[in-house]
């Protein structure tokens, strides 16, 4: 199966960044799987998780409000909030701690 560069990305760091055969998102007008000559895109990502497929097999991501890009042959996930997770059940988890830590900010920021 043929290829890509990804990038995953928060404006502090690089989360992940290598070759992957296959990504598959949800993005805000529904699911989307991109492989290898994948037409550009750019789009929202709702809080959810990012599934990578490379050679060496699965890799698994948690995002808060992200956007995705694929252009020129490579596919970027640029988020605030990235986390790489162990299993669906750990996604879940942080998914959870996200929303909690969203709906504080919010409070917080009411307070102001």
């Amino acid at each position: 199966m043929n290829t890509f560069p990804a990038t995953l990305r928060t404006p502090r760091q690089t989360v992940f960044e290598g070759p992957v055969q296959a990504c598959f998102v949800r993005a805000v007008d529904g699911d989307l799987g991109i492989l290898a000559g994948h037409e550009p895109v750019v789009t929202a990502l709702p809080p959810g998780r990012v599934r990578l497929k490379t050679a060496g097999g699965e890799r698994l991501f948690v995002t808060g409000d992200a956007a995705l890009d694929v252009a020129g042959g490579s596919l970027r996930v640029l988020a605030e909030f990235l986390v790489p997770v162990a299993s669906a059940r750990e996604a879940r988890e942080q998914l959870q701690r996200y929303r909690q830590w969203l709906a504080y900010a919010h409070t917080q920021s009411r307070q102001a």
